[in-house]
């Protein structure tokens, strides 16, 4: 972004100085020096103090009034924009979620209210975890994950939680839309454990499922699904259903986040 305020004011500065340099313009009187290192000098002068409120010289020609007119509305819309998107950052990043993994959970006791699924292998880590570690938790049950990750949007619970492919593949495809920018997924996997396919023990179909499993490993597309999913090894510790802001959803002031003031100055 600054960059193109720095390209901004280059551009202005050279207008300015074909439009007011006492030798190349017929205005009569002019506030730009003389000599023509002087009055480029005063035309890049021109164009800075403007974006700092210290203007203390006027255009006289026609061509150096629009200049410099065209230059105020783009340094307007330019710091309003700023400012707007700069408030909008820190109300962002002070809302930003004090649970950052299953840590937070088992360190606060009692604090943050869980929900999961009843009758499901939460449960059971649950009460490993305070047989084992002696943690205590605040939880509560209903009888779906789709309820649990509702409770959770609505804010009548702190967190879930679920297997990894579940909540990437319902935060990316299968949220409700009345809960889009609701739910993040927070933290590094915990208690990984593998999935297993159960045959009886006369049958014969596993040698398929195992062959095709292989054939896919070679292809490479099961490390495909996992970076696609962010599963696995690819997995990122958070994802969120959209962007903070920034065009790009990183948090970050951009220059393509003014394409349109940038575009009506350029029109002009």
């Amino acid at each position: 972004l600054w960059v193109l305020v720095l390209f901004e004011m280059v551009v202005v500065a050279a207008a300015f100085y074909i439009t007011e340099a006492p030798h190349l313009t017929v205005a009569p009187e002019t506030d730009v020096e003389g000599t023509p290192l002087l009055a480029a000098a005063d035309a890049v002068y021109f164009s800075v103090s403007l974006l700092t409120c210290t203007l203390d010289k006027s255009p006289r020609s026609w061509g150096g009034k629009i200049v410099m007119l065209g230059h105020g509305w783009f340094m307007l819309i330019l710091i309003a924009s700023y400012t707007a998107n700069l408030a909008s950052f820190l109300t962002a990043s002070a809302l930003s979620p004090k649970i950052t993994g299953w840590e937070s959970i088992t360190t606060t006791g009692t604090q943050y209210k869980l929900v999961i699924p009843r009758g499901t292998a939460h449960k059971d880590f649950l009460e490993f975890e305070t047989g084992h570690y002696g943690f205590e938790f605040n939880v509560e049950y209903v009888e779906t994950f789709e309820e649990a990750f509702a409770m959770v949007a609505e804010g009548k619970a702190d967190a879930t939680f679920e297997d990894e492919p579940v909540v990437q593949y319902y935060l990316e495809e299968d949220v409700p839309e009345q809960y889009s920018c609701k739910l993040m997924q927070v933290g590094r996997v915990f208690a990984p454990v593998g999935y297993g396919l159960a045959f009886s023990l006369d049958s014969q179909d596993f040698i398929a499922f195992s062959q095709a499993i292989v054939h896919l490993m070679e292809l490479g597309d099961t490390t495909r699904l996992q970076y696609k999913w962010e599963i696995g090894p690819g997995a990122s510790s958070q994802t969120e259903l959209c962007g903070t802001p920034g065009g790009d959803g990183t948090g970050e002031f951009l220059a393509g986040d003014f394409w349109g003031l940038t575009l009506m100055t350029a029109l002009f």
